[in-house]
């Protein structure tokens, strides 16, 4: 399996090569570049989530990605944040200290490995964002 920063890089080359045709391609063109966007973005997602187990609810293999890059306010370095969740499976409520949070079948870290061990734990994201969740179908 490649590195994070080679399939990386190679989506950036992607991706500037498509927006730079994106208004005079014709539509072949652009469709093949699409194809090439789309399995660099799996590929990426597969290795931030090397190692993740299948979602325990949907049975599904989880996705990760890089939620928020490391950047520096206020002269402090604010870390990375990396993440491995299932798409498929919605929040649901929880109760925690006696109070009702949203909790996503999703996990965070400051490295993809963290978050794969995080979600092979089952230590889920929550918030107080109960507004958020999706009404019953």
């Amino acid at each position: 399996m490649r590195t994070i920063e080679e399939i990386q890089s190679e989506l950036n080359s992607a991706l500037s090569a498509f927006h730079e045709k994106a208004m005079t391609a014709i539509a072949t063109e652009s469709q093949a570049s699409s194809k090439t966007i789309r399995a660099l973005r799996a590929e990426l997602s597969a290795a931030y989530s090397k190692g993740a187990d299948v979602c325990p609810a949907c049975k599904t293999p989880p996705l990760g990605m890089l939620r928020s890059p490391a950047y520096t306010m206020n002269e402090r370095l604010i870390p990375a944040v990396y993440e491995v969740g299932c798409i498929r499976c919605p929040p649901v409520l929880v109760e925690i200290d006696g109070k009702k949070r949203r909790q996503s079948y999703s996990a965070h870290a400051d490295s993809p490995a963290g978050a794969v061990q995080r979600w092979n734990n089952q230590e889920w994201v929550t918030d107080s964002k109960i507004d958020l969740i999706p009404a019953p179908r």
